[in-house]
């Protein structure tokens, strides 16, 4: 069944770890419980290429339509995707139009920039959820941002800031430390996790937030003050490392993780919606590097793996 809007364009999945396509289908006509959405803009996460490749929903449908989360307009109104197991265990947002539960829909206030507001359901809740919830940041605290400059890390310094928390943010740039001072940190270059030691051995963070695993993760341990956290919601550099146990027991430390695919569907929606709030309070920043057409996914997806450009890439679909 056609869906009358025209022809669809979508980026689909046939098998899992072959590249996905830019295919011309059309949409079946959406179910009582489902919102027919035109999207506008969706986020690319590293999520997505993992999706891609079969290392998360590997039991997901083929083919589908990729992508996780995304702004689109509904009745007139803005509105985030997220969650429902889009891109999953359903077709996702990476669509010129997408049928969607209604309970996945969270309207986006007026004043919110679209853009921003597609990365809010993964980058946006992460952040949210790391800063607030685990590591429970306060102006007491120096925090210690690994990988600072992706999506999700340079949303993490933007809200730890605004915590007034003393924020030292890595990257392993020094092109990208101008825009790491303008969220409020001070950036520290460094390539490795050895350098990273020698380099901020005397800070003592109260809280190291880690996107990046492996060694990373137990020079994190080592640099700890007594009674720290380490807050770790991805594994960008290795998933496995090594823990100096002694250092971790001896401060008192913790270590708590976030996985924001195993939060429940109303968790999320919450989320979304104090994400939003931070968003329009100027309390959370969203950097938009670069936008991509549909039809230039595959170019978005390699910008995401070089990690070229700071902050986030957005498939722009409107204009696809």
């Amino acid at each position: 069944m056609t869906s009358g809007v025209g022809e669809n364009l979508a980026v689909r999945l046939h098998t899992l770890g072959m590249p996905p396509s830019t295919e011309r289908l059309s949409i079946a006509a959406p179910k009582l419980s489902e919102a027919r959405v035109k999207m506008i803009s969706a986020a690319i996460n590293p999520l997505d290429r993992y999706i891609a490749a079969g290392k998360i929903a590997d039991q997901g449908p083929l083919p589908r339509t990729l992508g996780v989360e995304g702004v689109g307009e509904f009745e007139g109104n803005l509105v985030i995707l997220s969650g429902c197991g889009l891109g999953m265990s359903r077709d996702g947002t990476w669509s010129k139009y997408v049928n969607v539960p209604k309970d996945c829909l969270v309207r986006v206030p007026v004043g919110i920039d679209p853009d921003q507001a597609a990365a809010m359901g993964v980058a946006g809740v992460t952040a949210l959820r790391v800063v607030y919830d685990l590591g429970q940041v306060n102006d007491n605290d120096i925090v210690l941002v690994l990988g600072a400059t992706g999506g999700v890390g340079s949303s993490v310094v933007s809200l730890a800031h605004a915590r007034g928390a003393k924020v030292i943010a890595q990257t392993r740039s020094s092109s990208k430390s101008t825009f790491l001072s303008s969220l409020g940190a001070d950036p520290i270059v460094a390539n490795s996790p050895t350098e990273l030691f020698n380099i901020a051995k005397e800070l003592k963070p109260s809280v190291v937030i880690d996107p990046l695993g492996g060694e990373w993760t137990g020079v994190g341990v080592q640099l700890l003050s007594p009674g720290g956290k380490i807050v770790i919601y991805g594994t960008s550099s290795n998933p496995k490392g090594e823990i100096p146990l002694q250092d971790l027991y001896r401060k008192g430390a913790n270590i708590l993780g976030y996985g924001g695919i195993n939060e429940p569907p109303q968790r999320i929606r919450d989320g979304i919606v104090d994400a939003l709030a931070e968003l329009g309070a100027g309390r959370m920043k969203v950097h938009i590097s670069k936008k991509y057409s549909l039809e230039d996914f595959t170019l978005a997806l390699e910008d995401l793996s070089h990690n070229t450009n700071p902050g986030k890439i957005i498939l722009d679909i409107a204009k696809s």
